[in-house]
């Protein structure tokens, strides 16, 4: 009898021997009991390994362990301890040798004196990630992980749509493994790379001719009096003043670059901005009379009038 310890349940299992018959004149005996075939190099009857020759041996999460004529199935955390061989017996031809291995440590262990450590699947090859996954061992087992911006689904990893969770503020735009943020035209991307802030496009350069005023996510151009923004929203054109009314000036109206002047005739200054004023060239000097005449004003211009009024032989003796 052999006793088999199962963690803390002690099992034993009787185990028949195979206990050959010496050989006679008449014949050669080579048959075996159940657990055992014969070998025919040491003459003897070898336990069969059931748990490499029978496929699926133990179901769902049990481990099979072999022994004398037959196997166990038990839990892959459980540890079995033999017992102690019992003294051979003349006559036997089981070979004490012939058993197989096993390793008395829960799965992912391996017996390292008399205590069980991990074993690092990992670093021995010994797992089954895809290459594009990482290995991480783990205290008894491993786990596959996939690179970041992917999530596993079974075996594969999956490329995770970050544009679902709205990380972006303005656009977003998937991309294998990652995602990138994306703002309006009139936005920038800030610091965090996600949110979105306004660009000043006045001190970046905006197109505007005259005057630029910088407004939530664009710009507007804007003219100096005397001029229209043109149809491309940036150009500013001359008003021509003078062709909107005949009544502006009071003689001549003139346009001029963002604005327009008035001018009077010869014999006129302006009055103000509009009106005009005939100008006394008597009063100013401006005249060109002789003592001998009198300047008189008139409408525009002036008259230089002799002073003596009387013809020969008479003389002007009063201005009366």
């Amino acid at each position: 009898m052999r006793g088999v310890c199962v963690s803390i349940l002690c099992v034993s299992v009787i185990l028949r021997s195979a206990i050959s018959q010496p050989p006679t004149e008449s014949d050669t005996y080579t048959e075996c009991t159940d657990g055992y075939q014969w070998d025919s190099q040491t003459q003897h009857c070898k336990d069969i390994n059931e748990c490499e020759t029978i496929p699926e041996a133990c179901k769902g999460e049990m481990k099979c362990f072999n022994h004398y004529g037959g196997y166990l199935c038990l839990p892959r955390s459980a540890s079995v301890i033999p017992a102690q061989d019992p003294p051979s017996q003349p006559g036997t031809n089981l070979e004490s040798t012939a058993r197989e291995p096993f390793n008395p440590c829960p799965l992912g262990y391996e017996p390292q004196g008399d205590s069980c450590v991990d074993v690092n699947e990992c670093e021995r090859d010994e797992h089954d990630c895809q290459p594009s996954q990482q290995c991480i061992n783990t205290p008894g087992a491993f786990t596959c992980q996939c690179p970041d911006g992917y999530r596993k689904v079974g075996t594969e990893c999956i490329d995770i749509d970050e544009c679902r969770y709205r990380y972006c503020q303005h656009r977003c735009v998937n991309v294998p493994g990652s995602f990138s943020c994306q703002c309006e035209p009139g936005f920038q991307l800030a610091g965090n790379n996600r949110s979105c802030i306004d660009v000043n496009e006045c001190d970046m350069g905006a197109p505007c001719q005259q005057r630029c005023y910088n407004t939530y996510g664009t710009f507007l151009c804007r003219c100096d009096q005397g001029y229209e923004l043109g149809p491309d929203g940036f150009a500013c054109n001359d008003v021509d003043e003078c062709s909107y009314s005949s009544y502006l000036c009071q003689f001549q109206c003139v346009n001029e670059p963002g604005k327009f002047s008035c001018q009077c005739p010869e014999g006129y200054q302006l009055l103000g901005t509009r009106l005009c004023q005939d100008i006394n060239e008597c009063e100013t000097g401006e005249h060109q009379c002789t003592t001998g005449q009198t300047c008189v004003n008139i409408h525009g211009a002036y008259q230089c009038v002799d002073t003596n009024l009387c013809q020969d032989p008479y003389i002007q003796i009063t201005d009366k």
